[in-house]
């Protein structure tokens, strides 16, 4: 966000509260209070929201251009964290009693000797980044950018 539109909005934010604020504040008719008074909250919003919204989006575009460089260690701890929920489930339906606990701990045991495998090539993975960064593409009328 350029200096001079956070200026505008901060300006816009600041004087829309201190007309607000004169409004409720000195004795008026209750109806143009009302009115007046309603009608400066979505200038107050609007500001608001514009002033959040660019420092999001300024904050994005720092690190939109980095993307996803591990790839590699990435499906690896995703693969980790499938293998977890299976040996959970197996030994939630083994404690309801939908399985039998004997193929249950036969099965949680084969699982636990695949997240060993796994955290090896996890271990192999960790630091090594993938020569092209995952980034998406964002066509917006004829320019490209990249996400």
């Amino acid at each position: 966000m350029s200096s001079w539109s956070r200026t505008f909005y901060i300006t816009v934010l600041v004087v829309g509260v201190l007309l607000d604020a004169m409004v409720l504040y000195f004795p008026v008719d209750p109806a143009p209070r009302l009115i007046i008074g309603l009608l400066l909250v979505p200038i107050i919003l609007w500001a608001g929201i514009r002033l959040e919204v660019n420092g999001m989006l300024a904050n994005q575009s720092r690190f939109a251009s980095r993307g996803r460089v591990f790839r590699e260690l990435r499906s690896q701890v995703v693969l980790l964290l499938e293998q977890v929920r299976r040996l959970n489930w197996i030994a939630v339906d083994a404690e309801r009693g939908f399985r039998n606990q004997d193929d249950a701990m036969r099965e949680m045991d084969q699982i636990e000797d695949e997240i060993r495998e796994i955290i090896t090539d996890v271990r192999r993975a960790a630091g090594r980044a993938t020569l092209e960064p995952e980034t998406g593409i964002l066509r917006k009328r004829g320019e490209e950018r990249v996400v």
